[in-house]
């Protein structure tokens, strides 16, 4: 980010000790944060929309460096195994380290692969103080790299069971959004309370880290009312239905008492109901309600009584009928003698309750306490929960015990114990009560338990309803286990009153319940006002670094400017002390053309003050006002003027001629606002000029004398070259008409001495003749080349380059062959000729003086070697093009010419040759740069000198 840590790369740099501390406030600050961040988690569960630790992480590895990721470690698994440690079972416990330890390690990966991103693509220590690096760290920190545990956290979650496949892409997407959301919104504040060094995020802190702050708490708060308006929501709700479920099951236990209440009156209005009675009475009774398991009739039987009802049952049909109990070992046995007994007599139905008929309930504990309590209240009594055995559901049950008196209004304790007739009793499911209650009712995803609030024995368990996975109601199988209700969250509790007991029920929803209730709009306002307070963090980030950087601007223009004022200061104490240095007078005029300054010359040239010029018309001053006005114009439309020659009116009216120079001067936009202007006094110079003229009358004369002197002397130099070169070349022609004048002279021998011995004849006298003719042609056609060489030329022709060097060649092959020297002419270009337009015999004449020049180069550097004639002399001409020019290169291996006299080669009448006349070069350069047009000129190569000859080509 900036030079905060530039001594953290190293290991050897900060102290073990030092490691461990950040290692272990990293872990604390995530740990912190984490739990913190639970506090916003929308039930249930533990999804949040956003993930502060995440911001917490990779400000941690910005601020220390990568080595502090064991703290994201440590912190994360922390923070994930204290929420979800599941000590049940061993498979339990060891899922529940694994999983918290695989997060974590994605969250270490994730902040390493951010810091990774930022250094790669933003730079190590960027202040963040340009948009485009402030939109790229936020990119690379959030979105980008928070793909990384978005993508391994689910997975794991997935891997364990944690999830389904078809949460996966909701789980991932939530927790991407959460790390990338805590990642725009912590990072910033971290960085900026606690960067190194400060000063250069001191300034963000209040600019961006304070209304951060803020804006996040005001967040915080919105958030905890509106998820504390949707809990209390979704708490209304579940309080509804359970309410509902509570009056459906009042109004079902109140139908099961009417019911059992309608014995009483049966037995009130008729005074012989026999067995087949009862069964036509609660035949309709039963079959409309399932969650009666029978309806009895037990008469009250006094002990003097007992023999003669056993048998007046027996006469009925049962003839082993008698009143029982049940023994230590839970068998049927006759009853022990008591003062009174209630033995069921009727109940229904009978199939499968055959073993009922003569049971005592007076003989259990629990029924004779409850008759005992009807019988003196004369109200309906419910017991506690009884073990069923037949019906639907195999669980609990309860009875309610019914007393019926023989006289209805009976109004004290006494009357009604001895006024009682028996008990009619009811045995009900409660199962079936709960289900009969739930129907018609949307109870989806709600569990609850029923309890009896009074039982003096403990076993306060009635019934657990549990709603399927499958989402059909079900009764699972129940243990009479003590259920821990206070491990309970949200529930809803309260007490059903049926006949003297209390029924405590508690109602607690389901996690599918907690998730099909909750609208998300909680997690949308979180998510949203959390990316919205990121992105608010960038933005405020973004105008305090703009902000900055105006400030520094401002600041360095400030300075600019102090300075500029400054130089503008010492600038114009500058110029006017220039103005005044200067003998000229120098004017300013505005664009309106009047005067702005003067220097002291000024006043003297024209014998008003300064104070009387400024502000008047600078044209007034001058002889023709018109013509000053008109330079005045062509300045600002030219840029300047130069030697405009006016007359100035001096105060006394004697004029003086000046010329003047002026140009335009600028603002800062480039706009000509005024004129700048100098006059020089030119009375002395043209009192000079007119002297100068009559002087240039009589020089004129001289000038064309010492030209016609000079071109008679070039004549003259021109002509000594000529002959240099007509000496040059009589004695290459001397060289060429040897050979022929010694051929001629050996055939005229053999032609004598063939004449002498009789053996000349005609064909041997033929071509003798012919012989002779070949060599007088060749000599000829030297002569013819001798004469071209001399003939003068008054106009330019068009002639070949090759050509005129193939001639030259020629004329001096005698002299280069007799000197062991070989000649070579090449074409470095596709055509085989080049052409020029010249003077060809005065090109050949310059080619003639370098050959002749590198063979006496060649033959002095022999001697200096002391080489005899076997060492080969090479001049090598080279012809070849150049853009326009075509380029002669004649290069010799005659050792170079000696750096110290290179410049001076040319020049007239020097040479470096006992017998030379130093005009050979001086004329070359003449021919070829004035009658040519082209250049001569030379330099040294590895074993000799290059003389370059360069004409412009036809």
């Amino acid at each position: 980010m900036n030079d905060r840590y530039d001594q953290v790369t190293g290991a050897t740099t900060v102290p073990f000790y030092g490691w461990l501390l950040k290692i272990a406030g990293t872990a604390a600050a995530y740990f912190l944060a984490g739990k913190l961040s639970l506090l916003l988690a929308i039930p249930p569960g533990y999804a949040t929309a956003v993930w502060p630790p995440s911001g917490i992480a990779l400000s941690s590895v910005l601020l220390f460096s990568y080595r502090v990721w064991p703290g994201i470690l440590i912190g994360s698994f922390c923070v994930n195994v204290f929420t979800s440690l599941d000590t049940s079972s061993t498979d339990a416990i060891i899922k529940s380290l694994a999983l918290p330890a695989v997060i974590g390690a994605g969250a270490s990966l994730q902040a390493l692969i951010g810091v990774f991103l930022i250094n790669r693509f933003v730079g190590q220590y960027n202040p963040l103080n340009r948009e485009q690096n402030i939109l790229k760290f936020f990119l690379l920190a959030g979105p980008v790299s928070c793909l990384t545990n978005a993508t391994i956290g689910p997975a794991a979650m997935m891997l364990f069971g944690i999830i389904t496949w078809s949460n996966y892409l909701f789980t991932w997407w939530t927790w991407w959004i959460g790390d990338s959301i805590g990642v725009i919104v912590m990072t910033p504040l971290v960085l900026i309370l606690m960067v190194e060094p400060g000063h250069i995020w001191r300034k963000k802190k209040t600019s961006v880290a304070y209304p951060l702050i803020a804006m996040l708490l005001l967040v915080i708060s919105i958030f905890v009312y509106v998820k504390r308006q949707e809990g209390r929501r979704i708490r209304d709700d579940f309080e509804r239905i359970a309410r509902s479920v509570v009056n459906s099951l009042e109004n079902n236990f109140n139908i099961y008492l009417e019911n059992l209440k309608s014995i009483d009156r049966l037995f009130n209005t008729s005074s012989d109901i026999d067995r087949k009675k009862f069964r036509l009475f609660v035949k309709d009774i039963m079959a409309a309600h399932e969650g009666i398991q029978s309806l009895e009739w037990a008469p009250r039987v006094l002990d003097t009584n007992r023999l003669d009802f056993e048998e007046a049952v027996r006469r009925e049909g049962y003839p082993y009928f008698q009143i029982k109990e049940k023994d230590y070992q839970n068998k049927m046995v006759r009853a022990s003698r008591r003062d009174e007994y209630y033995p069921v007599y009727f109940v229904e139905p009978y199939k499968d309750n055959e073993t009922a008929i003569g049971f005592d309930l007076a003989s259990e504990q629990i029924r004779h306490e409850s008759i005992i309590k009807a019988r003196d209240t004369g109200e309906p009594i419910t017991t506690g929960r009884v073990s069923l055995i037949q019906g639907k559901y195999d669980q609990f049950g309860f009875l309610i015990l019914l007393p019926v008196f023989s006289n209805p209004l009976h109004g004290t304790i006494e009357l009604r114990r001895q006024e009682i007739k028996g008990v009619a009793l009811g045995i009900f499911s409660i199962g079936e009560l709960i289900d009969k209650s739930l129907k018609g009712l949307m109870i989806e995803d709600i569990d609850f338990i029923l309890y009896d609030d009074r039982d003096e024995n403990k076993k306060r368990f009635l019934f657990n309803y549990e709603f399927g996975k499958s989402g059909e109601r079900r009764i699972p199988e129940l243990s009479q286990k003590e259920i821990d209700l206070k491990s309970i969250n949200m529930r809803y509790s309260t007490v059903v009153n049926v006949t003297g007991r209390k029924w405590g029920i508690i109602f607690y929803p389901t996690i599918e319940y907690s998730k099909k209730s909750r609208s998300f709009q909680a997690w949308a306002l979180l998510a949203g006002s959390m990316l919205f307070t990121g992105l608010l963090g960038m933005f405020l980030l973004v105008l305090s670094s703009r902000a900055e950087r105006i400030t520094q601007i401002v600041k360095e223009r400030t300075e600019e400017l102090i300075a500029a004022q400054e130089m503008l200061k010492r600038a114009n104490i500058y110029n006017r002390t220039l103005l005044e240095a200067s003998i000229d007078p120098l004017v300013t005029i505005t664009g309106e053309g009047k005067i702005g300054d003067v220097n002291k010359a000024t006043e003297h040239i024209t014998g008003f003050s300064r104070d009387e010029i400024i502000g008047t018309n600078f044209s007034s001053y001058f002889t023709e006002p018109d013509k000053a006005m008109a330079g005045y114009k062509m300045v600002f439309e030219i840029g300047d003027v130069r030697n405009y020659e006016l007359y100035i009116r001096h105060r006394s009216g004697h004029t003086i001629p000046v010329i003047c120079n002026a140009s335009v001067f600028k603002n800062e936009s480039g706009e000509a606002i005024g004129v700048f202007a100098a006059a020089r006094d030119i009375t002395e110079m043209k009192k000079a000029s007119e002297q100068l003229s009559d002087l240039n009358k009589n020089l004129e004369k001289r000038v064309e004398e010492e030209v016609a002197k000079r071109r008679k002397q070039e004549q003259m130099m021109i002509h000594q070259s000529k002959m240099a070169t007509i000496g040059e070349m009589i004695s290459a022609i001397a060289h060429q008409w040897r050979q022929p004048l010694n051929a001629i002279s050996f055939v005229l021998i053999g032609l004598n001495d063939a004449f002498q011995h009789d053996e000349l004849d005609k064909e041997y006298f033929d071509k003798t003749i012919q012989n002779i003719k070949a060599q007088l042609i060749y000599m000829s056609k030297t002569i013819d080349d001798f004469r071209n060489f001399l003939k003068p030329l008054r106009e330019k022709i068009l002639f070949s380059v090759n050509d005129s060097i193939e001639s030259v060649i020629q004329l001096m092959h005698p002299q280069t062959i007799s000197n062991n020297i070989e000649v070579t002419l090449k074409c470095n270009d596709a055509y085989d000729t080049f052409k020029v337009c010249g003077y060809p015999n005065e090109l050949q004449q310059v080619v003639m003086n370098i050959i002749s020049n590198a063979k006496d180069a060649i033959v002095s550097y022999r001697s200096k070697l002391k080489q005899e004639i076997n060492m080969k002399g090479a001049i090598d001409i080279t012809v070849s093009r150049k853009n326009t020019s075509v380029l002669i290169e004649i290069v010799d291996n005659g050792g170079g010419i000696d750096e110290s006299i290179m410049d001076r080669i040319f020049n007239p009448y020097f040479t470096t040759k006992e017998k030379g006349t130093g005009i050979g070069l001086y004329m070359s350069k003449i021919i070829i740069e004035n009658n040519m047009d082209g250049r001569l000129y030379v330099s040294n190569c590895e074993h000799g000198s290059v003389f370059t000859i360069e004409l412009m080509e036809n």
